[in-house]
């Protein structure tokens, strides 16, 4: 590039018109340091080395410590074991239940200077003190602003709040790169705090109804909750599963993206709750088969199936049939449409660019937080409404706002077991949380009113139709 700029200044020697600049050499020398800063500015800013990320991040990276305490007998299999009997008797050992303290291990990162600390959900589930550790050995207690078991995002707050905290910064899975380096920072098997290097393997991985990013950074137990960084040492994702058959590293690690994460930490900033908006339609991906069937030339978007009255999509004018291929001009071929969806705290409109009949067209989707579009009407199902096999069963309407406090699709609807009471008819049935309640004899239930109507009335046989996740399940009882 350079050469080609001396060329061009020289030739502009060979005739100089009036009250043209006159090139000297000294002028010359000028330009050509002027172009080469010019080159050095537009150039990409370089990333990190390994030495200098883990320099940097260590000290926002801390380990986490959970206890929990939990009911069991004291000598847990023993109170059995007939051989034990035989020696000390049944009143050997006492049949009362003792509370045991259980400790879990995983790590986590400091995401905001005040001591807001980012893990998994299953690091801190149920504790009862949480103690965080950092690199240089000093050790907090912090607690849980808030969490969300579905995504398995836990956000925590050191609970000495005066000082400031050294904090690690989120980044975008739009800039995250399969086959770029990444480092992986966790307290494996207790061993202290230690770093993996690796790469990102794919983006957008789906796996159990949830969204990763998958790498080959050797991720172990105690590495839970711990960051996944990129090159500028910035989170990517936070670890949270690996595939392994042995229950050690196999190279496939997955990672919870930062664009999910974030909500959850904006939320714990601002003192709110989460903001996933609710979008009114069903829609799935659209495969290879369903993009032939309707004249596309490729797989990519997501195909609605079904828009719900009076909700966002059908104010945007959506349609069953159509198309989605892109929010706000990013393509949803790569990047889930949930993902696109993540990072709208604080405004209320999203462009969506759509394939409708073989053409194009965008429309502008309302964001609004999950309503409480019907009463929820929570009821225990027990003795007062006959003889029936749901007694102990505490069920609800389920609504976009009941959907979201369960970790359910938002458009779901119907009736929802939102728990089946211990030792409970139900429960001994099967029935588990988040279960939905399709069918009893025959008649589709679409209300509590409706189930408790139709359980009220005697039955020789119950045959129930539950759908829990993607499998529709059948029981039948005789009464």
């Amino acid at each position: 590039m350079l050469k080609n700029l001396v060329f061009i200044l020289s030739v502009g020697c060979l005739g100089v018109t009036a009250g043209a600049e006159v090139l000297t050499p000294e002028l010359l020398s000028k330009r050509i340091a002027e172009a080469r800063t010019a080159v050095k500015s537009e150039a990409p800013a370089q990333s990190q080395s390994l030495p200098q990320i883990v320099k940097r991040a260590l000290p926002a990276v801390v380990d986490i410590y959970a206890k929990r305490k939990v009911a069991g007998y004291p000598g847990g299999a023993l109170q059995d074991d007939p051989i034990f009997s035989f020696f000390f008797g049944e009143e050997g050992y006492s049949r009362v239940p003792r509370e045991r303290v259980e400790q879990s291990l995983g790590a986590g990162a400091v995401v905001g200077p005040e001591g807001f600390v980012v893990t998994n959900y299953h690091v801190v589930k149920d504790s009862n003190e949480i103690i965080v550790a950092f690199h240089d050995r000093r050790e907090f207690s912090a607690h849980v602003v808030l969490f969300d078991e579905k995504d398995d995002v836990a956000v925590l707050k050191i609970k000495e709040g005066d000082q400031k905290f050294p904090y690690l910064d989120l980044s975008s899975i739009d800039r995250v790169e399969i086959g770029e380096d990444v480092i992986a920072i966790g307290n494996p098997y207790g061993l202290g705090q230690a770093v993996t290097r690796g790469i990102v393997s794919a983006l957008a991985q789906k796996a159990i109804d949830k969204i990763f990013i998958q790498t080959d950074a050797a991720i172990n137990r105690g590495n839970s909750g711990g960051p996944l960084l990129n090159r500028n040492g910035q989170i990517i994702g936070v670890n949270t599963a690996i595939y392994s058959q042995s229950g050690g590293s196999h190279g496939v690690g997955f990672a919870i993206p930062a664009d999910v994460v974030r909500v959850y930490v904006d939320a714990a900033k601002n003192g709110k709750a989460p903001f996933w908006p609710w979008t009114g339609f069903v829609a799935e991906d659209v495969t290879f088969d369903i993009a032939k069937s309707l004249g596309l030339d490729r797989p990519g978007g997501v195909l609605v199936s079904k828009v719900i009255p009076l909700s966002p999509a059908e104010q945007a004018g959506l349609k069953a049939g159509d198309v989605i291929t892109a929010v706000d001009g990013k393509s949803i071929a790569q990047i889930p449409l949930r993902l696109r969806l993540a990072n709208v705290s604080g405004r209320d409109r999203v462009q969506l660019s759509i394939i409708s009949k073989g053409s194009s067209r965008e429309v502008v989707l309302p964001l609004i937080a999950p309503p409480e579009t019907i009463a929820r009407h929570l009821t225990v199902l027990d003795e007062t409404q006959g003889s029936h096999p749901l007694r102990g069963a505490k069920v609800a309407n389920l609504s976009p706002a009941m959907a979201f406090e369960l970790g359910m699709p938002l458009e779901e609807t119907g009736v929802v077991v939102v728990e089946a009471l211990s030792g409970s008819t139900a429960a001994r049935l099967g029935l588990q949380k988040k279960d939905l309640i399709l069918e009893i004899n025959g008649t589709k239930i679409k209300s509590v009113k409706g189930l408790v109507d139709l359980i009220s009335k005697p039955s020789p046989v119950w045959k129930i139709y539950l759908r829990r996740g993607d499998n529709v399940h059948q029981v039948v009882v005789r009464g």
